[in-house]
């Protein structure tokens, strides 16, 4: 059902939602080289513990299991710089790339940092003042040319390499990262389509990193007529796209997420038309109103708790979901 109403949103949301492929991704820190490869410095975008927030970059990679598997042009430190064969696979996936694309001033200054210049490129970077400090980031890390405003996964001859392999991967035109095809019945759409084997990773406050909604342990026990990981629960690539972005744009957003406590909550209406209660819904948990408005969403307030009594939402003719993700460290409280 959450699944169904996640891609509900989406379709609603429409264009608010990056295209198939693409995600808005926090970056904390860049790398900022030379067309030639040779490095210029290592700078953060942090602002209040927080990254800048990048849009239409690739999709992160789903990754499972112990064999290192890249993201295109941003990842994690260990992929990026730390690790020898993460970072390999860092680099192999770049230089995977159609020619057309690799012979742009972006990829070829990247693969230089790393190959050809890495003596000006890749063995500074422990020279840079933010060396340490970025060791111990969580967050991710791309390059960006030397005077330019948009980091080298915004370019767009990647963005439509991307859009390219994101259709034929819907198609069923290109096999997944194991190369396989499988096509069955979507959950979600009812329809038969490419079947997605790993679900997109969801950045949720106290969740590992590459925490999915949907998962299963390769090889576990809960593997049903045969069936692997996501192939237990089959949803469409298409499907898992919509329901993730919807997910991400909730996680992501002010007025559709609040803490409480530990915890993570996401809510949305079913209907456009409930948009009102929808962005006062997180104020009955708060203690930020606004003092200059006292009556701010008086009438959803009195709703919520009339409710009680009448056993309905009086003008408000749509569902209402709402989402949480629990910290287990309160488990021990």
């Amino acid at each position: 059902m959450i699944l169904q109403a996640l891609y509900d949103y989406a379709q609603r949301k429409g264009d608010s939602l990056p295209e198939d492929g693409f995600e808005d991704v926090e970056i904390k820190y860049l790398i900022k080289i030379k067309k030639d490869g040779s490095l210029v410095d290592l700078v953060s975008t942090v602002e209040n513990k927080k990254g800048h927030i990048y849009s239409k970059v690739p999709m992160r990679i789903a990754r499972s299991g112990k064999t290192p598997k890249a993201s295109l042009l941003l990842d994690n430190v260990g992929y990026v710089l730390l690790d020898e064969a993460k970072r390999e696979a860092f680099i192999r996936l770049i230089e995977s790339l159609p020619s057309d694309v690799r012979d742009t001033d972006g990829i070829r200054a990247v693969l230089a940092f790393y190959r050809e210049n890495k003596s000006n490129g890749l063995d500074k970077i422990p020279a840079c003042d933010l060396w340490e400090e970025c060791q111990k980031t969580t967050g991710y890390i791309s390059f960006i040319l030397d005077g330019n405003d948009s980091i080298v996964p915004q370019s767009e001859s990647v963005r439509n390499y991307q859009r390219k392999i994101t259709a034929q991967k819907q198609e069923g035109a290109e096999s997944d990262s194991e190369g396989d095809i499988v096509k069955g019945i979507c959950l979600i759409t009812g329809t038969n389509a490419v079947i997605s084997r790993l679900h997109a990773p969801t950045p949720i406050i106290g969740a590992k990193s590459n925490a999915k909604l949907v998962g299963f342990q390769k090889n576990s026990g809960y593997d049903s007529h045969g069936w692997e990981q996501a192939y237990n629960a089959p949803v469409s690539v298409i499907a898992e796209t919509a329901y993730t972005k919807a997910l991400n744009y909730l996680i992501k957003s002010k007025g559709n997420k609040f803490r409480l406590g530990e915890d993570t909550i996401v809510f949305w209406a079913e209907k456009k038309e409930a948009e009102s209660f929808e962005s006062a819904f997180s104020l009955f948990f708060s203690r930020d109103f606004d003092s200059d408005d006292p009556d701010r969403c008086i009438i959803e307030v009195k709703n919520l708790f009339s409710s009680v009594y009448t056993g309905k939402m009086s003008e408000i003719d749509s569902n209402f979901y709402v989402l949480c993700h629990y910290c287990p460290k309160c488990l021990c409280k």
